[in-house]
């Protein structure tokens, strides 16, 4: 694969893309790490009191070292050795054996550690395809899922590498009669478990073969930040996560193993921005025989979760890139292929890195938006119900993208955190970029839209009656202030407002405050005088101006130009 002048220049591009990082702390602190390794120590103390004392209760003697009956793994950027942040999150996996029950998890280590002294902002997810646990443990965020063995110990050569784990797992399913294993309900969350520290060791050991992986994990840091900056990196919200960015540079050093970290930046927005997604990224030939034939990947089961398919490199293989939507999608490929021109145009000197890395400015983008508003009467409440209505926006993101016509949704990927001990609540942000005409002639089909997602949100198990949804839409005009005055920090996982509701002036509190009494059934969408009303910009703070109203006459024209930049794209 070859680049117009990346002979000539590269050397200089190498050179000012290690400058850049340094500027912008994008390297990697081994003192950082080190803080990493110390913390995850501690934790396993903490876990194996908590383990010791549940045995306890159920007549149970450990008499065996702890890792036989306790084991952690961590994976993700922390693996890789790509965290950018000390705020970002730390994923770990724990493994325990059969002493202890799937039920265990979600009840008594969940109260163990609601209890305990150093643990803060507990919140466990039990409706997510794999269930987890998030807390603050010494000032690290800790993304916790687990798995539970048939042994009454932990081998001392268990391997998660090994195949016969997962096998196993497969036999299991089909020969439930034969064992008794009191975990057979959980078993595809084990395994979805289990494949997060499996394909990290994977994507290590395939980048090591070809003598890549200190460039490889440059160049990921590189582009995890970018995906940050362009406001697409959240598998939560329907973009890609850090398994999928990973497991795509991980194939393009594969393709150039003796290219530098800036050539491979380089070269990733080359390779994808061309890319026709139709054909899934793989590592590897993907495995369709084993015990565990149920889980693997099929292109024909699902089409609507295979808008852009990425698909691990472990066994069961499996697609990472499940919840895109065709929203998602198109913005995706827009980023790739600004990417793509960015980085093209270094070679003849013509850009910088900071103009690749450059912040999306969200709110000037759209003329309209949806707020999503979450409030409860705790804290504790308040933060559990965010955290769900999260993982489901992206369905309200794919419900709105198939309306008939064209609605691209592209979410904000921080919600706004009012911090008031009374009521706090946190906003959820989405824009629209749609024909204004398409607009009001699906005015309906927009507001049944968001009526469904209100039902299906009220409808989750664990909702109580302290909560309450509020869905609003809003022109550029009535964004309330604070999404202008906030500095978002992207891998803070929030934008905290650390003044009660009452503090805020008059006009943010009237915008941001959800009312309980609401009836969505009496909402109306934003009129044409809404968005486009003569006059100023009101109290928008000075450089930030509305896009560019330019209705288009006719819709096809719009349509045309859109299947044009994907017809590009692949």
């Amino acid at each position: 694969m070859q680049l117009n002048g990346v002979e000539v220049s590269s050397n200089v591009v190498e050179g000012d893309l290690i400058k850049f990082m340094v500027k912008n702390d994008i390297w990697c602190d081994w003192k950082e790490q080190q803080r990493i390794d110390l913390t995850l120590c501690h934790l396993e103390l903490l876990i194996f009191e908590w383990l010791s004392a549940m045995t306890k209760r159920k007549g149970i003697q450990l008499d065996q070292p702890i890792k036989r009956y306790l084991r952690i793994f961590a994976f993700g950027a922390t693996k890789l050795g790509v965290r950018l942040a000390e705020s970002e999150d730390v994923d770990i996996l724990l493994v325990f054996p059969s002493i202890i029950h799937s039920i265990d998890i979600p009840t008594s280590f969940h109260a163990y550690l609601s209890r305990h002294r150093l643990i803060s902002n507990l919140i466990l997810i039990e409706d997510a395809r794999v269930p987890v646990l998030k807390f603050t443990f010494h000032s690290t965020s800790i993304d916790l899922v687990w798995a539970i063995t048939t042994d009454k110990t932990i081998p001392e050569d268990f391997d998660l590498m090994k195949g016969k784990v997962m096998d196993f797992f497969g036999w299991c399913c089909n020969n439930t009669p034969q064992i008794k294993f009191n975990n057979l309900n959980n078993i595809e969350q084990f395994v979805h478990s289990m494949n997060g520290p499996r394909v990290a060791e994977v994507l290590l050991k395939l980048v090591g073969e070809v003598g890549a992986l200190e460039n490889y994990r440059t160049a990921l840091r590189c582009i995890k930040k970018w995906a940050k900056c362009r406001m697409i990196y959240s598998n939560a919200l329907g973009f890609f996560g850090g398994v999928t960015w990973a497991i795509l540079m991980a194939k393009i050093c594969l393709i150039n193993p003796t290219a530098g970290a800036g050539r491979l930046v380089q070269h990733f927005f080359q390779f994808y921005s061309a890319w026709n997604w139709k054909t899934p990224v793989c590592l590897r030939e993907i495995q369709s025989e084993g015990t565990l034939d149920f889980l693997i990947w099929n292109p024909f089961i699902n089409e609507n979760h295979n808008m852009m398919p990425v698909i691990t490199p472990t066994y069961p293989p499996q697609n990472s890139t499940y919840n895109v939507t065709r929203s998602n999608k198109e913005i995706i490929i827009r980023e790739l292929i600004r990417g793509n021109k960015i980085t093209t145009e270094l070679s003849d000197m013509g850009c910088c890195w900071e103009d690749l890395f450059r912040n999306l400015v969200f709110w000037d983008n759209f003329h309209i938006f949806i707020s999503v508003t979450c409030f409860a009467d705790n804290p504790t409440e308040s933060k559990k119900w965010l955290k769900y209505i999260e993982s489901r926006i992206r369905i309200l993101i794919g419900d709105l993208s198939q309306i008939s016509g064209y609605i691209c949704a592209h979410p904000y990927p921080l919600p706004f955190v009012f911090m008031d001990p009374k009521k706090p609540f946190g906003v959820y942000f989405i824009g629209l970029d749609v024909d204004f005409p398409l607009f009001y002639e699906k005015e309906n089909d927009i507001h049944q839209t968001l009526c469904n997602f209100e039902n299906l949100s009220t409808n989750w198990k664990s909702k109580t009656h302290l909560m309450g949804l509020e869905l609003k839409t809003l022109s550029w005009y009535e964004l309330p202030g604070y999404v202008f005055s906030s500095r978002p920090n992207m891998h803070s996982g929030q934008i905290n407002i650390h003044c009660p509701v009452y503090n805020i002036p008059e006009e943010a509190r009237r915008d941001a405050q959800p009312s309980p009494l609401r009836n969505l059934n009496n909402q109306q969408l934003p009129s044409k005088n809404r968005i486009c009303p003569s006059g100023k910009n009101g109290n928008k703070p000075k450089g930030h101006n509305p896009p560019q109203y330019r209705p288009y006459k006719n819709q096809q024209k719009k349509k045309n130009q859109q299947q044009k930049v994907v017809q590009n794209a692949n």
